[in-house]
């Protein structure tokens, strides 16, 4: 499970929970507990949690090229995924056909939230929980929790 958030003042946290795998080999470490891999904040490039097969996700190195992408595209212009927020689904979607190529069925998801623009997710499981809370301060003005499904559809 994980949490991206982005306060009121622009500054960026993220929290990655792993739910382990039954029967692992001793020492088995996953993509949770590696920043850059399994979690990652920057106020300036963005922030970030993934969930799913932690090998797979060592393995593609697939926050790391996120990242990249992220902070290329900010130095064109730091408003990017403002103005073109499906930029960040582009980018997403990209690295998550490599993770697939690379790593066949294995896989997960990401969440990724940018120093300016909305959230966005993506995966290459069947299904992907999603919870999003956005507001002032006060009141939250959006308030929502789902299941993806990898057909685009949602069951609210």
């Amino acid at each position: 499970m994980g949490c991206v958030v982005r306060d009121l003042n622009g500054q960026l946290c993220a929290g990655t929970s792993t739910g382990g795998v039954n029967s692992k080999d001793n020492g088995r470490i996953g993509d949770t507990p590696v920043i850059g891999s399994g979690v990652f904040a920057d106020n300036e490039i963005g922030a970030l949690s993934t969930t799913g097969h932690g090998e797979s996700l060592l393995l593609s190195l697939l926050s790391g090229f996120v990242l990249a992408q992220l902070r290329e595209a900010m130095r064109e212009d730091d408003q990017i995924f403002r103005k073109d927020p499906q930029r960040l689904s582009q980018i997403l979607e990209e690295e998550f056909k490599e993770l697939s190529r690379k790593t066949g069925p294995r896989g997960g998801g990401i969440i990724v939230v940018p120093p300016k623009g909305d959230p966005t997710f993506s995966f290459n499981s069947q299904m992907m929980s999603v919870g999003i809370a956005a507001g002032d301060g006060h009141e939250p003005s959006l308030l929502k929790s789902f299941v993806a499904k990898s057909d685009g559809t949602r069951i609210e």
